[in-house]
C-alpha cells in the first residue's frame, strides 16, 4: 500500500499486483493474511486487494464470510463495496458453496436499510436465477437422436453403397433404430420416382446393414418396429420384408415398447406446452409398493409455429416435478436415456398407422395458412387443403387434420 498511498505510482503498483499474481498460491496466502480485519481497510486498500485477486472470487467470499461472522452480519461501507464487485457465476464447485454460504448470512441480517435491503435482494435474485437454472438442468434430459434433417444427407447419399458408408461411421446413426429410419426415410423421399434407380433394397445391402450393426454393437431391431403395412409400400424397396427374413437383425424379446396413456390432437401436441405421461412396471422393481403407478413422464416445449428450434421433447427426472398420478424410479433414467422416440398416428377412419419414424424430420412447424401442423414427410392436414415448405422432401403423408397422434418409447431391458 505504500507505493499507492505514499509513492503515488499507480504503474508501481500494477508491477507488485502482476508479480504477486504470477506466484503460485501467493495471491491467496498474502491477502488471507493481510486483510485481517475488513473494516479497516481503506477503498485504495480494497481496490488493490481486488484487482490482486483477479478472478479468484473464493479469496474474496472466504474474507466477506469471515467478517460476517465476526460482526454478527453486519454491513458496513466495506461489506458493500465487495458485495457490489461479487459476479456471482459459480464456476467451481468450492466457490458455488461459498456462494450458499454467503446467502445465508445475507439471509441472517436484521433490519438493512432501504439501499442495503435493495442490495441483498439484488444479490439474491441474481443466486436465485443461477441456482434455479442449474435446477432446471439437472431435471430433465434430451431425449436422444431426435431432431436431425433428412436434407443433411444432400448429394453425399447417392446409392445404397454410400447410404451404408454414411450408417458405417456417423455418429447420427448411433443404434439400429435410427438407422433404419435413416434408410426408409431415405427411401420413401427417393423411392417414389420412377426414374430412381436405386428402388429395391439388395441383399448385398441387407448384408451390410447386419455387418455394420454388429462392428457398432447395436441391439437387434423389434420385429414390430419394422413390421408395419406401409414398409409394403413400393417406396421403400421391401428393406422391412428383406430386414425381417434375416433372424440375426430382428428380435421378438428384450425390449420394451411403451406407448403413452393419452391420445392427442395436432394442436395439443405440438402447439402447447404439456407432459406425456407413460406407465409402465420394470422387472426390476416388481415389488414396488405404488403398482400400477410406476412410469416416467416427458415434458413438451410448444413450437412456436415457425421454423425454429422451439420444440423440445425431454424426459423428466427430478421425481418433484412428477404429477401424484406416476412414480417414477431415477434408476430407470438411463434405460429411458437411450430410448428410441416414434409415433402411432390414428387416422379420423380409424385406421391406426404404428411407429411412424421421425429421427430425420427436424422439428415441427407450421402449414403456409398457420392452421396446421407438419413433421418433415407428416402434413397433418388433407392433400389439396394447404402447403408447406417441404426442407427438401419430395413425397408426404396426408394424414388429415383430425388425426390424432400417440407416442411412442422404445428402449432396451
Amino acid at each position: 500500500m505504500y507505493v499507492y498511498t505514499t509513492l503515488k505510482k499507480r504503474n508501481y503498483l500494477n508491477t507488485v499486483i502482476n508479480s504477486f499474481s504470477s506466484l503460485a498460491c501467493c495471491s491467496n496466502s498474502f491477502v488471507t493474511e493481510y486483510v485481517t480485519d475488513l473494516s479497516v481497510c481503506s477503498t485504495v486498500v480494497l481496490e488493490a486487494i481486488i484487482e490482486m485477486v483477479g478472478k479468484e472470487e473464493e479469496i474474496l467470499l472466504r474474507i466477506l464470510l469471515n467478517h460476517l461472522e465476526e460482526n454478527n452480519c453486519i454491513i458496513d461501507d466495506n461489506t458493500r463495496y465487495i458485495l457490489k464487485k461479487i459476479s456471482f457465476i459459480p464456476s467451481t464447485s468450492s466457490l458455488e458453496l461459498l456462494y450458499k454460504d454467503l446467502i445465508e448470512k445475507l439471509q441472517c441480517i436484521d433490519n438493512p436499510s432501504k439501499d442495503d435491503f435493495k442490495l441483498i435482494t439484488g444479490l439474491l435474485k441474481q443466486c436465485y436465477s443461477f441456482f434455479s437454472n442449474q435446477i432446471v438442468a439437472l431435471s430433465f434430459l434430451p431425449l436422444p437422436n431426435l431432431f436431425q434433417r433428412v436434407d443433411i444427407f444432400g448429394d453425399m447419399i447417392v446409392d445404397h453403397e454410400s447410404l451404408a458408408m454414411f450408417l458405417k461411421s456417423s455418429p447420427i446413426a448411433a443404434n439400429s433404430f435410427t438407422s433404419f429410419d435413416a434408410v426408409s426415410s431415405w427411401l420413401f423421399n427417393y423411392g417414389s420416382d420412377k426414374n430412381f434407380p436405386f428402388r429395391d433394397v439388395s441383399d448385398s445391402f441387407v448384408d451390410k446393414f447386419h455387418e455394420i450393426m454388429v462392428k457398432r454393437g447395436w441391439n437387434s431391431l423389434p420385429n414390430e418396429y419394422i413390421n408395419s403395412k406401409r414398409f409394403a409400400r413400393r417406396e421403400y424397396g421391401n428393406l422391412a420384408s428383406k430386414i425381417a427374413n434375416n433372424l440375426n437383425l430382428v428380435t421378438n424379446t428384450q425390449y420394451n415398447r411403451i406407448e403413452s396413456i393419452s391420445t392427442y390432437s395436432q394442436e395439443d401436441f405440438f402447439g402447447r406446452n404439456h407432459i406425456i405421461k407413460f406407465k409402465f412396471k420394470h422387472e426390476s422393481y416388481l415389488d414396488c409398493d405404488r403398482e400400477g403407478d410406476c412410469g416416467f413422464i416427458l415434458r413438451v416445449t410448444a413450437a412456436s409455429g415457425e421454423d425454429d428450434d422451439s420444440f423440445n421433447i425431454q424426459l423428466v427426472i427430478n421425481s418433484d416435478l412428477y404429477p401424484r398420478d406416476i412414480h417414477f424410479h431415477r434408476k430407470l433414467a438411463p434405460l429411458i436415456e437411450k430410448s428410441h422416440f416414434s409415433l402411432d398416428v390414428i387416422r379420423e377412419n380409424g385406421t391406426l398407422h404404428k411407429d411412424f419414424p421421425v429421427t430425420w424430420y427436424g422439428k415441427p412447424c407450421r402449414d403456409r395458412n398457420k392452421k396446421h401442423w407438419c413433421w418433415g414427410a407428416y402434413r397433418f392436414f388433407s392433400r389439396g387443403e394447404s402447403t408447406a415448405d417441404s426442407h427438401n422432401q419430395k413425397w408426404f403423408w396426408y394424414l388429415g387434420a383430425g388425426a390424432k397422434i400417440r407416442p411412442v418409447i422404445y428402449f432396451f431391458s
